[in-house]
């Protein structure tokens, strides 16, 4: 995962790509880390991608539901925009032909987490649900790819349960997404899961494991705002 600093380097990057005039070029700079970066450097990552070439982005559902997990970022502004930008990369793909499936349940897993920090929990476990009869249906996926997926769709399914007061569903679900969590998740999706935990965990009255997640958390924030989001939450509210 990019330390904190990897912005710097990303932002030349991307102007070097942008130069060669090559859009797919410079979608294959931003996709590997738009979540990372997004989260981590959220009004930077916005102005950047809106200040590039309309035909780089406007369609490209991957960069619109990295601008929607930007609102999640430390000083971004509150609302449901990030919704809004997730509904528009399901636009995307509904008019674009040969989206890869893992693409496509990429972006719904986005939409019921931007979903259920609203509050909107029921719309959210809609979302997961597609996207599970999509991962279902898709068995062409690589290996690694629908790890990383699994992993980011118990998160959420993990998350939903443990608001709900579904402790032993959600510990389950938290419990596989942190299996794979250093390979597989983003540091911001790592320390929302570990503080997750912790809170399952404790309401099992399991303290001492539960404190151990939360110095784990805190340990992968450092040098980073992510304690201070939505992401770092679930471990604060344990702590």
């Amino acid at each position: 995962m990019p330390p904190p600093s990897a912005f710097a380097s990303f932002r030349p990057s991307v102007a070097d790509a942008v130069e060669q005039g090559d859009a797919k070029a410079v979608r294959s700079v931003i996709h590997p880390s738009a979540r990372t970066i997004a989260v981590e450097h959220g009004s930077a990552f916005r102005d950047l991608v809106r200040g590039l070439p309309t035909e780089i982005w406007h369609d490209d559902p991957r960069i619109a539901a990295a601008m929607g997990g930007s609102y999640r970022a430390k000083g971004s502004p509150r609302g449901q925009s990030a919704i809004g930008y997730f509904m528009a990369a399901e636009d995307a793909i509904a008019t674009t032909d040969h989206v890869p499936a893992h693409c496509v349940v990429s972006v719904l897993v986005g939409h019921a987490a931007a979903l259920r920090t609203h509050g909107k929990l029921g719309q959210a476990r809609a979302k997961l649900a597609e996207a599970w009869q999509i991962m279902q249906s898709e068995q062409a996926t690589p290996v690694p790819v629908r790890i990383e997926i699994g992993a980011r769709w118990n998160l959420e399914h993990g998350i939903i349960d443990l608001h709900e007061g579904l402790f032993a569903s959600a510990r389950s679900h938290l419990e596989y997404a942190h299996g794979h969590a250093e390979a597989h998740l983003t540091r911001a999706e790592h320390i929302e899961c570990l503080g997750a935990i912790a809170l399952a965990i404790g309401a099992d009255g399991e303290y001492g494991p539960a404190r151990e997640q939360i110095a784990r958390a805190r340990e992968l924030a450092i040098g980073t705002d992510l304690l201070h989001t939505g992401y770092g939450a679930p471990a604060v509210l344990a702590e």
